[in-house]
């Protein structure tokens, strides 16, 4: 390899883009109790909760058994929740009911939602679900799954269920909803980076120095060349 394809392939991995590959995205989300059927929690308390889905997630719900515009992705992989001192985290048991929806079909509601299964009481229902919704279904443009959070101002009806024991135990609205950043490693990108630097300094290492007889003669013409 000579020292200016090594450069050139070194150039070449510092300033090609990414390629595109499925990451963790994890959104944090805030709200507030307006009513609880838990003696745990009151409309005091704040609701403090997060969840996290792969990027590359596909639509489960399709044609024939779903109307055209509606996304159905799951399983998120981690979810938390905190309303004053009572918390909860995912059942992985039920990977069916981990799902963000997305529905766009331009004939109802633009609605985003999640449904994450918890852990409570055996065979009872135990579940968290927040829904966006806007009548004007302006606030979606598509049914393919956001990866960065919708905008709270664009829906005109927002809540939350939290359901225990199979029993509904508080209800209430969301009133923040924020990407989390999350540092995404470049492996692939940082070996063939290193390949090309090592290859770079290993031929500039190797290289012979040109003996003198190669030089120009200072006495010669201009370009250097021998009458």
């Amino acid at each position: 390899m000579s020292r200016r394809l090594a450069l050139l392939l070194a150039t070449f991995v510092l300033t090609a883009p990414a390629v595109g590959r499925a990451a963790p995205i994890t959104f944090q989300f805030t709200g507030t109790v307006t009513q609880s059927g838990s003696p745990d929690i009151d409309s005091t308390q704040l609701l403090t909760g997060s969840y996290t889905f792969d990027s590359a997630l596909l639509n489960n719900c399709v044609a024939p058994d779903f109307v055209a515009g509606v996304g159905c992705y799951g399983p998120i992989t981690a979810f938390s929740l905190s309303i004053g001192a009572f918390t909860t985290s995912l059942d992985t048991a039920f990977t069916g009911l981990q799902d963000v929806f997305v529905s766009d079909t331009g004939s109802s509601p633009d609605t985003y939602g999640l449904a994450a299964p918890l852990l409570g009481v055996p065979l009872t229902l135990n579940q968290f679900v927040m829904r966006l919704s806007d009548s004007t279904m302006a606030a979606l443009s598509s049914n393919a799954l956001p990866l960065t959070p919708p905008v709270l101002a664009n829906f005109d009806f927002n809540s939350w269920e939290l359901d225990l024991g199979g029993q509904v135990a508080a209800v209430g609205t969301i009133t923040s909803l924020r990407a989390v950043p999350t540092a995404v490693p470049e492996p692939a990108t940082l070996v063939l980076l290193g390949s090309g630097v090592v290859a770079a300094r290993r031929v500039r290492r190797t290289k012979p120095r040109e003996s003198s007889s190669h030089l120009a003669d200072p006495t010669s013409g201009a370009n250097g060349s021998v009458s």
